[in-house]
């Protein structure tokens, strides 16, 4: 890989990707990891189900927190932000959802600066293959398993 950042985000337009200098704002000052934050920043209406704005995530994000002690507000963001040389040191082995909340747990493990600046959350464009509680429980163990090495 040649460049010197990678951003990611979901292909649903659920993130403004005009707020991508933001992003590289934050890596420019020092960072090595910046992640969007929907909760900290805005949801629009029918952006996200009232279960997992008020529930799930929240929840989610709480056990994170918990057991990594770090101070995230939103742990599922798919919008995010790093340094390759960041990149380089995670050795990331996950895919599907998981893969985004393993970035983050050996993020926070490999004491990487992390941001967490204000973002939009836009209504979803197509169909979602989220499935509230099977996802869920998949993250829980995730982040349990993870945590045991």
């Amino acid at each position: 890989m040649k460049g010197k950042h990678i951003i990611m985000g979901d292909s649903d337009n659920t993130y403004d990707f005009m707020d991508i200098p933001r992003f590289l704002h934050e890596l420019d000052k020092g960072y090595d990891f910046v992640i969007g934050s929907r909760f900290k920043g805005r949801i629009l209406p029918g952006a996200m189900k009232p279960l997992h704005r008020h529930v799930g995530n929240p929840a989610l994000t709480l056990m994170f927190n918990m057991i990594y002690r770090t101070k995230f507000s939103d742990t599922h963001s798919g919008f995010r932000a790093f340094t390759k040389q960041a990149l380089d040191k995670l050795n990331l082995e996950s895919g599907g959802m998981e893969f985004a909340l393993e970035m983050l747990i050996q993020a926070s493990n490999n004491s990487l600066r992390i941001k967490e600046i204000p973002i939009t959350y836009y209504p979803r464009e197509g169909y979602s293959k989220l499935r509230s509680f099977r996802d869920g429980m998949s993250h829980v163990k995730t982040m349990l398993r993870m945590k045991q090495r």
